[in-house]
């Protein structure tokens, strides 16, 4: 044997040099994946999607028409916050193909029920409302939230502005499937609960809390979509139970396989110990 790893032999009066392939790391190819490893993996996304919202802000974007706003009818949302605190809010506006009245104002007013007390509001100046595009109003500090908050929107100003919402109908239209994704709380127009939402986004603080608040408010939100759609936690249960009973399989086979002793590089020396006889046959 060589230094490289050659070994040496003799047919009749010539010598052959047969060179040992070099061994990965495993000493195995690598192979695809399993199915059950496939499936593991979508069920684990399926639970995780299906059971709670990643990144803890209530976001509902869906839209169908644009109600009006002016000094006859103001707009609001019942919602439920994902985290305790908000730092704001972001609504889809429209000012009809012309600048919004730089002298109005668009006030947004957050409070912990229909008609009750006011937690804080903000004033956006007409100049900064969008056209059809996200506006952003800000609170001066983060305001703390319970389990149900209340928006409630009014513009000042020269010429009506709009907002963006997604309006089913009521009562539903026969054959038509209702068209309502958000169901943790409803329009308000002048006060009074329509069928339908608001397009807005729930702003929650950043920093280093941020993280500890999104799992919070995951965990919260999970909790609640299970006590209350029964069924749906049975669903959600038995994809857990399968995915944790896959991924034990898994490692389970995985130690028996690296507990086996020398199993690896019998198979490295077997496999070398076929290619010589291969090379040499010819």
């Amino acid at each position: 044997m060589g230094p490289d790893g050659s070994v040496s032999t003799t047919q009749g009066a010539s010598v052959y040099h047969v060179r040992r392939p070099r061994s990965r790391c495993s000493g195995r190819p690598a192979r695809p994946p399993r199915l059950a490893e496939v499936v593991a993996c979508l069920l684990l996304a399926g639970c995780v999607a299906g059971c709670g919202r990643l990144g803890g802000e209530v976001f509902q974007a869906t839209h169908s028409r644009v109600l009006q706003l002016d000094d006859s009818q103001h707009l609001g949302q019942t919602f439920r916050p994902a985290v305790g605190q908000l730092v704001g809010v972001d609504l889809l506006t429209a000012s009809f193909s012309e600048p919004a009245d730089p002298g109005g104002t668009l006030e947004v007013r957050l409070l912990d029920a229909i008609g009750g007390r006011e937690l804080t509001r903000a004033m956006v100046p007409g100049e900064a409302v969008e056209d059809n595009a996200w506006t952003s109003v800000r609170f001066a500090r983060p305001v703390a939230v319970g389990a149900q908050a209340v928006l409630d929107v009014r513009w000042r100003g020269d010429t009506p502005i709009g907002l963006y919402v997604n309006v089913t109908p009521n009562p539903p239209e026969r054959g038509m499937p209702l068209n309502d994704p958000y169901s943790g709380g409803e329009l308000l127009i002048n006060w009074e609960r329509a069928a339908g939402d608001l397009a807005f986004r729930a702003v929650n603080p950043g920093g280093p809390g941020a993280l500890a608040r999104g799992l919070s408010g995951l965990l919260w939100e999970a909790g609640r979509r299970l006590l209350d759609r029964p069924a749906f936690a049975a669903i959600w249960l038995l994809l857990v139970v399968t995915t944790a009973g896959l991924g034990l399989a898994r490692l389970r086979r995985a130690r028996l396989l690296h507990g086996q002793p020398g199993g690896q590089e019998r198979g490295v020396h077997e496999e070398h110990a076929q290619q010589e006889s291969q090379y040499l046959s010819h």
